[in-house]
């Protein structure tokens, strides 16, 4: 399941859902609303160590398998980033 449809579904905002993870986290490691919505919108995959902690606050439903094809919505965030700036992607 996308992370964009579980949060949905479960009525989890980016800062909602933020929250939750830093209550999984070591003291002293944070979580920000901004990453959140990146994840959720294919600009970063989450590391390794908050794909586990989503996994487990979603019970199962959002996996790192949900985050493979992020690559191409990545690329059009490049692409237009690159044509904002003049740039080639």
């Amino acid at each position: 399941m996308r992370l964009e449809s579980w949060m949905e579904a479960a009525g989890h905002d980016d800062r909602s859902l933020a929250a939750e993870i830093v209550k999984h986290l070591p003291s002293g490691e944070g979580c920000s609303a901004s990453g959140v919505r990146k994840w959720r919108f294919g600009e970063r995959v989450p590391r390794p160590s908050r794909m586990k902690i989503l996994n487990r606050i979603t019970g199962g439903k959002v996996t790192p398998n949900d985050f493979a094809d992020l690559p191409e919505r990545s690329l059009a965030v490049a692409e237009q980033a690159a044509r904002k700036s003049g740039k080639a992607a």
